[in-house]
């Protein structure tokens, strides 16, 4: 009693402008936001893979085609395909977004993903705010170069999190935000948990 499935997750191996076993991968992913819908959510969380560039017309029109497909299944389901800004930046998922029939594709914003690929967080929701499906605050301490860091508990990285919600507020987002703990030690995890909530509702 009480709960309440927000967001179904469905990485896939491949892309969605990757060609090898795309019919497969779609189907399955259909068969993925049919299933989230059955669980009372009304987004699946799943990730683009390479974006490609404009000038890469064949894989380019591959993958807009396959999100217009996708989006409108979401729309017959109830629970649309929302791809992950972390490792997809926030300005090729906004070409992405003005490609595809509206309505068709949201974000799954990623604090702490974002901040290891090189892109600040806030800035990132205000570039996506108008499409964001939900939100995963997690934090993390970056590596050297962009794509490698690491995963740390939520408050104690580098992630700057009341300007993301701040923005968030000011945009009107009333979505979920979701938490995670990064121990597999079930008592730690609670308290990591408990923690992340506490720093969410200051």
């Amino acid at each position: 009693a009480g709960l309440h499935v927000a967001a179904v997750s469905f990485p896939t191996r491949g892309g969605y402008a990757e060609q090898d076993r795309l019919e497969a991968r779609v189907m399955a992913t259909k068969q993925a936001m049919l299933q989230a819908h059955r669980l009372g959510a009304t987004v699946l969380l799943g990730r683009l893979g390479d974006i490609p560039s404009a000038e890469d017309g064949t894989n380019w029109q591959v993958l807009i085609d396959v999100l217009a497909d996708l989006g409108q299944t979401g729309q017959q389901t109830g629970a649309l395909f929302c791809a992950e800004a972390g490792r997809a930046g926030p300005e090729d998922l906004r070409r992405v977004i003005e490609a595809v029939p509206a309505g068709s594709l949201q974000v799954h914003l990623v604090t702490g993903a974002l901040l290891v690929h090189g892109h600040d967080p806030a800035e990132a929701a205000m570039t996506l705010a108008a499409d964001i499906g939900y939100v995963h605050a997690t934090d993390a301490v970056a590596g050297a170069y962009a794509g490698h860091g690491q995963a740390v508990p939520l408050g104690t990285g580098q992630v700057d999190l009341p300007p993301v919600l701040a923005v968030l507020e000011e945009r009107g987002y009333r979505g979920w935000v979701g938490v995670e703990s990064i121990t597999a030690q079930r008592e730690e995890a609670a308290r990591e948990i408990a923690s992340a909530l506490n720093q969410l509702r200051d």
